[in-house]
């Protein structure tokens, strides 16, 4: 098993905020899986000896061919969960197993990783909000852009976002940098609707999406990130091309950063 790669795109630590989302939760996790063997192996993600109140907690992702690299997402479901102060740490072994058969039988071996998921509730009393920015007000609150600005092209919260809608040829990128002090744990989450092509999410110095497993994710569709921030500086940036025969598309809205 030493040439088969196991990475959990792009961290092994997860952070997912509950607010606003009613149980159960999906937690949808990016694999990065390499078979670097001379035949087609078959492989299975799970997480090992799960708390039960995980009911999906193992998913068989497919074949990959020899001296090949997949991206997959693995897609497991927690019914329920407490939070402890706003927040819980859980941690999980992650285990991908390998098969030579198609019936996922034959155990040809297996990689472990350890992820910590951060569960927490953006809107709790444990939390200090330092930034909170929707941009109903038509102000971009420190956003910037190319050809940027708010607008009501799309909006996650009425009536306005910060975003792009554009047809020419370029490479966009919305950001902020926000600065934290005087906590010692700090959380962000916004929520971002995109279309184009090399996209990319950057959280100051985390890739949160690489280009290369950006088409994993939801196109003119609203979706959430959430992640850790440090004390000081934290450049937030999300960028993309857009395709040669459309129109760049690229918004952010309900954006939360808090500490305690």
């Amino acid at each position: 098993m030493g040439t088969i790669i196991l990475d959990a795109l792009v961290d092994p630590d997860v952070y997912f905020a509950t607010t606003y989302i009613t149980a159960p939760y999906q937690l949808r996790l990016p694999l990065g899986i390499s078979n670097g063997e001379s035949i087609t192996l078959y492989f299975k993600a799970e997480w090992i000896s799960p708390d039960v109140l995980w009911s999906t907690k193992s998913e068989n992702l497919g074949p990959i061919a020899a001296s090949s690299t997949a991206f997959y997402h693995f897609d497991s479901v927690r019914d329920s969960i407490t939070l402890v102060n706003d927040e819980l740490d859980e941690v999980m072994t992650l285990r991908v197993t390998a098969y030579t058969d198609a019936g996922y039988t034959i155990v040809y071996g297996y990689k472990e990783l350890v992820v910590t998921i951060h569960w927490f509730d953006y809107i709790g009393t444990s939390w200090t909000r330092l930034y909170y920015d929707n941009f109903d007000d038509g102000a971009a609150h420190g956003w910037v852009g190319w050809n940027a600005g708010p607008t009501t092209a799309h909006f996650l919260s009425p009536p306005y976002s910060f975003g792009v809608t554009y047809p020419a040829e370029y490479y966009y990128t919305l950001s902020k940098t926000f600065v934290c002090a005087g906590y010692t744990k700090y959380r962000i989450v916004f929520h971002v609707r995109w279309a184009g092509t090399n996209r990319s999410i950057i959280v100051g110095s985390t890739t949160l999406i690489p280009t290369y497993i950006s088409q994993m994710t939801s196109s003119d569709t609203w979706f959430r990130i959430a992640h850790v921030l440090v004390t000081g500086n934290n450049l937030v940036s999300i960028n993309a091309n857009k395709l040669l025969a459309a129109e760049i598309r690229m918004y952010v809205d309900e954006i939360y950063v808090i500490g305690k």
